[in-house]
């Protein structure tokens, strides 16, 4: 594509992206992944309790203690946090 060149993006091409579960916020993709693997976690350990270091998926256990940091963020208020109320009553 050539610099300062328009693209156009249609409803029906947002459609047909939705239509494959194109993800919009790669962040947000990532997050609810990421709860999906803790789910599947979970239904198999009883626990949320992921190692730091945990080797069938090193992702999860990085990712649920960053959840936890978020957590203290948002209680503290004066922090700022990417964890919202949303995302805690999923």
């Amino acid at each position: 594509m050539k610099e300062g060149r328009l693209v156009i993006l249609t409803a029906e091409h947002v459609d047909m992206l939705n239509s494959l579960g194109f993800t919009w916020k790669l962040r947000a993709g990532y997050w609810y992944k990421m709860l999906d693997d803790l789910k599947e976690y979970n239904k198999r350990r009883g626990d949320c309790l992921v190692p730091h270091r945990y080797a069938p998926n090193p992702p999860l256990g990085r990712w649920v203690e960053m959840q936890r940091i978020a957590y203290k963020h948002m209680l503290n208020e004066r922090k700022q946090s990417s964890l919202t109320k949303e995302r805690i009553f999923l």
